[in-house]
């Protein structure tokens, strides 16, 4: 993990835990497990291979197809399946990052009769947020990065406090569809759990949570407008069946089209507007960016705009989309010539191919 000059007076140390959260399924042999799906491809290569024993070799009966998005059935942190960390009762520094292929993360920190700490979220993606946002939930989508300052005094020593995620195993809808744990919502799933922090009776009181946070100078959204985009996420099918996630209605190209090619040294707004019944991580190469807001799409026409969440108001390079809704966002400076990537980043939509090219000229 890369650290800035302003991030010097976080925690460190000890102190400073990253949170690396992946999704795996595993073989009974500990080897590394990932679902296929069979299409009528596989049927057609199987007729090849009925009629003509030569083509056996080359084309098996059955091969991997793609798979619209993936779930493991074990949670890992750091490599290592439902750890346990041991902290003392002091302001510790977690970096959360979202490794998972698909999965949404949406975390929550519980206990059995003690007292639980709220996330102090102090940075995402790129840099310092504007203000500390204090919340008992965190919803962090793939490829999302926050880091969150956790003030283990409140609990109790002796205690067990447990990192859980209250989002499903399926695609992420919308935000309001997730339960926390104890909401109605038992979370006894295994991937439920995420890891546990063992708290002992040491403490340290050297280090109190800022007021205010460091902001960047020059600020990178200051700059004047020079055009707006938009992007549009759109869901089919290929000719198999299978489910094909594009931008723009448009298949992958190296090559930029016209709509994709902003000016070296501008900046831009750009509007996703997702017409698919899935939230999308949408990241973007090179730059970073502020989110502006979102719009909701009501009935009869009818457009709700709504402010960034407090989590979401700092730098980024990785945004939810929700569906049903437009999501705007400010870039900084497009400040190197060259072609670079717009994708969702589910890493199953991003290979069969939410991605495009956009040049900066």
């Amino acid at each position: 993990i890369i650290s800035s000059k302003q991030e010097s007076a976080l925690p460190r140390g000890e102190y400073h835990v990253p949170v690396v959260i992946k999704d795996f399924d595993f073989y009974t042999n500990g080897y590394m497990a990932y679902p296929t799906e069979g299409s009528e491809e596989d049927e057609m290569v199987k007729e090849v291979n009925a009629t003509n024993d030569r083509n056996e070799q080359y084309l098996p009966a059955k091969r991997p197809s793609v798979i619209p998005e993936y779930f493991g059935s074990v949670i890992a942190v750091n490599g290592k399946a439902w750890p346990k960390h041991r902290v003392h009762r002091a302001v510790y520094r977690l970096t959360i990052i979202n490794g998972c292929n698909s999965r949404f993360l949406a975390l929550q920190l519980t206990s059995n009769g003690s007292p639980v700490p709220p996330f102090n979220v102090v940075m995402g993606d790129r840099g310092f947020l504007d203000e500390v946002s204090t919340q008992n939930h965190l919803v962090v989508g793939p490829m999302e990065r926050y880091t969150v300052l956790v003030d283990f005094r409140v609990a109790r020593p002796g205690s067990e406090i447990l990192l859980k995620n209250f989002g499903a195993d399926v695609p992420l809808m919308r935000k309001k569809s997730l339960r926390p744990c104890g909401d109605g919502n038992k979370c006894d799933r295994p991937t439920n759990d995420v890891m546990m922090f063992a708290v002992d009776g040491t403490v340290d009181n050297s280090y109190e949570i800022p007021e205010v946070l460091p902001r960047p100078r020059p600020y990178p959204f200051d700059r004047p407008v020079a055009g707006r985009r938009i992007i549009s996420l759109v869901e089919g099918e290929d000719r198999m069946d299978r489910l094909t996630l594009l931008l723009n209605d448009r298949p992958f190209s190296l090559n930029a089209a016209k709509d994709l090619m902003p000016k070296f040294g501008t900046s831009e707004i750009w509007c996703f507007n997702n017409t698919t019944p899935d939230t999308h991580p949408m990241h973007v190469h090179l730059i970073a960016f502020k989110i502006l807001h979102r719009v909701a799409h009501g009935r009869h026409g009818k457009r709700r705009k709504i402010p960034a969440d407090k989590d979401e108001r700092g730098p980024k390079d990785v945004v939810k989309v929700y569906p049903d809704m437009t999501t705007c966002i400010k870039t900084s400076q497009f400040d190197l010539r060259g072609p670079y990537m717009v994708h969702c980043h589910i890493l199953e939509h991003e290979d069969y191919v939410m991605m495009q090219t956009f040049t900066i000229v």
